[in-house]
């Protein structure tokens, strides 16, 4: 009992400090903090805390098995709570400016990283097996799986072209490089774009996506690399992994407050920057942001969700489930 109140008191705890902090870095540019964490944590938690309450007292007999999943079970509970608290306090902060966006960013990692050493804490205490590193990378509202394979389809048949450009085998090196070349003229020449979008189209693009599936398609044919040297690495990070970093951190700052035109120029100028330095993108994440940013009205909280992501990749050099990642 004591040590389930004391685990929802941490989480607590570290969502405070990341409001407080948050604050703290915008001191006076912002109002007066409204602490509004405390209405989607608590209230939130209050059924489930019952719900544990009696699952707890029901395999008290059950012996110390029954016990740790029942423990187990209100550790991940009180996580996706906290997570979810954290997501709607985001969502309801003034979205002003890019300037704001890295002090968030930077308070986010704080608190991830808190609320990964509370989790460590409580298993160790209790000898439970930490939780994968996916844990924290669950998508709340998930797509439809024919759109999610359609996309992984698109994106896997793009690195393929990527891969028979590095072949050395003259004829798929051709073709490739004939494909790429087509895709990398059609931003000038119009006579291309046909091959383009027959390209797409076999991949079925939802209509809504279309144009964002034509742009990361041509996005790619700038820095087509197979990723063969080491990892595909999503924008933020792949920014940050540039030797021209400290230009980098204004480019990505422009590109927080760019409009869906001029972003296209703007992320065209960062991926050739990219194949410059032979850092390989992931274009599968790319996709699935630009579609976010194409469809959610700008400024809204699905467009500010992207650019918080692409802004803590760049701080932390991390992906989500990197820095997340259970360590003993």
């Amino acid at each position: 009992m004591e040590v389930s109140v004391s685990l929802a008191d941490d989480m607590d705890d570290a969502l405070q400090r990341m409001e407080h902090d948050y604050h703290a870095l915008l001191r006076g540019t912002q109002k007066a903090e409204r602490k509004l964490l405390h209405q989607w944590f608590w209230p939130h938690l209050a059924m489930h805390f019952n719900i544990h309450l009696r699952n707890l007292g029901e395999r008290i007999n059950e012996g110390i098995e029954g016990n740790l999943s029942t423990m187990e079970s209100w550790a991940i509970t009180v996580s996706q709570t906290a997570l979810k608290a954290q997501q709607n306090w985001i969502d309801n902060l003034p979205r002003r400016t890019a300037r704001n966006m890295f002090p968030l960013a930077k308070c986010s990692i704080q608190f991830k990283n808190r609320t990964r050493n509370i989790l460590l804490d409580f298993n160790r205490k209790l000898s439970i097996p930490h939780p994968s590193k996916e844990f924290f990378t669950k998508t709340l509202n998930p797509l439809p799986v024919d759109i999610r394979q359609n996309r992984e389809n698109f994106i896997a048949g793009l690195y393929d072209l990527g891969i028979n450009l590095e072949s050395g085998e003259a004829t798929r090196a051709g073709r490739a490089r004939s494909a790429l070349a087509r895709m990398r003229h059609s931003t000038g020449d119009p006579r291309y774009l046909p091959d383009v979008i027959d390209f797409v189209h076999q991949y079925s693009p939802e209509q809504s996506e279309m144009d964002v599936w034509i742009f990361v398609a041509i996005l790619h044919s700038l820095n087509p690399r197979s990723a063969s040297g080491g990892q595909r690495r999503p924008l933020g990070i792949a920014m940050r992994n540039c030797a021209t970093r400290s230009s980098n951190e204004a480019r990505l700052r422009q590109l927080l407050t760019s409009d869906w035109a001029v972003l296209q120029n703007r992320l065209r100028q960062v991926v050739r920057i990219l194949q410059q330095e032979k850092i390989a993108l992931d274009y599968g994440k790319l996709l699935d942001d630009l579609v976010e940013l194409r469809q959610a009205p700008v400024g809204s909280a699905r467009a500010h969700r992207v650019h918080l992501r692409w802004a803590e990749h760049f701080l932390s050099g991390l992906e989500d489930s990197e820095a997340m990642a259970f360590t003993s």
